[in-house]
């Protein structure tokens, strides 16, 4: 393979959307909006040659039109009334296509993009040694092969063990791969180098969508290619992103995690007091005697109700 040399930047997730987000105080298009700026600004600034969207620009694969314009906007006259002076590129994320299929693209704003010039929507650029891990359904179970020395993808790669994703590593790459930068999990991680001369980085989401979001730091990742070796990565914190008491209400997130876990421990203690519980027993009835006998708040007794149902068949539940 050709030695190739490059300097990109990586964004994670931005998930552009209008109205508010569950848990925050501020207007959140607003907010995204001057990240995502910024993000392009470093690029310009630095003189990259690229941008790498990481995956879900969009919350939605077509969300309302002043989510669009307002991107639209950006990549068209951010740069002081001129386009920016680099490529950008965007990977497909499960939050851009309808239904998680990217089959589905033709029908999206992020289409919209492309078809304008905005953005790139491609496999590979040889000219920058990129592969490009669009998302599909079980991503983490498919291996990626490709002799390109950077791939960067949308999928659940971990550093530790999580639901539903692959652990850095167990992620399998060739002599070739030399970095694996992803997305779509948006906490993000430090740099790691699995093994001399191989890397993997997540940079976390550009947006804080929900309060699993709020305790890793907004940045993107700087990244130089030469000859066909990684020689540095940097990730690149944002001044725009606001310090997490400014935009998060706390108070009411620590409040619901703590009762999440008050109806967690109330059920696993039915089980645990109940032992005849069985499919034949009227569980709703040993719930609702069970959270009398302990003067537990109605509110989580029927929560704990609907969590039941939603886990056992009906027909094997009875209701009093």
């Amino acid at each position: 393979m050709e030695k190739i040399s490059s300097k990109g930047l990586y964004i994670g997730d931005p998930h552009f959307q209008s109205g508010s987000v569950s848990s925050r105080k501020d207007i959140y298009l607003d907010s995204i909006s001057l990240k995502f700026q910024e993000s392009l600004e470093i690029a310009r600034d630095r003189s990259l040659e690229y941008v790498v969207i990481l995956g879900d620009l969009f919350n939605a694969a077509e969300p309302m039109s002043i989510v669009r314009n307002k991107v639209i906007e950006i990549l068209l006259r951010g740069n002081d009334g001129k386009r920016w002076p680099f490529d950008i590129f965007a990977i497909m994320g499960n939050h851009d296509v309808h239904s998680h299929n990217i089959k589905t693209i033709d029908r999206t704003a992020l289409k919209t993009l492309q078809i304008v010039g905005l953005v790139q929507i491609c496999d590979i650029s040889e000219k920058y040694g990129i592969y490009f891990g669009h998302y599909q359904n079980e991503i983490e179970t498919k291996k990626v092969i490709t002799d390109f020395p950077i791939i960067a993808i949308h999928s659940n790669i971990t550093p530790d063990f999580s639901y539903n994703s692959i652990m850095v590593k167990d992620f399998e790459i060739n002599p070739n791969n030399k970095l694996v930068i992803s997305g779509h999990y948006h906490s993000g991680y430090d740099i790691i180098e699995r093994e001399p001369g191989v890397f993997f980085a997540n940079p976390g989401s550009l947006g804080r969508v929900s309060a699993d979001d709020i305790n890793h730091i907004v940045k993107v990742a700087m990244v130089e290619l030469t000859q066909n070796e990684i020689t540095n990565i940097e990730y690149i914190p944002l001044q725009k992103a606001q310090p997490i008491d400014l935009i998060f209400d706390i108070e009411t997130i620590n409040a619901r995690k703590q009762h999440k876990i008050d109806i967690t421990e109330f059920i696993n203690s039915i089980f645990v007091a109940k032992t005849s519980i069985n499919k034949e027993s009227d569980i709703i009835s040993s719930i609702k005697q069970f959270g009398s006998e302990t003067n537990t708040d109605q509110e989580i007794i029927e929560e704990a109700i609907k969590r039941v149902l939603q886990i056992k068949p009906l027909e094997e539940i009875s209701d009093d």
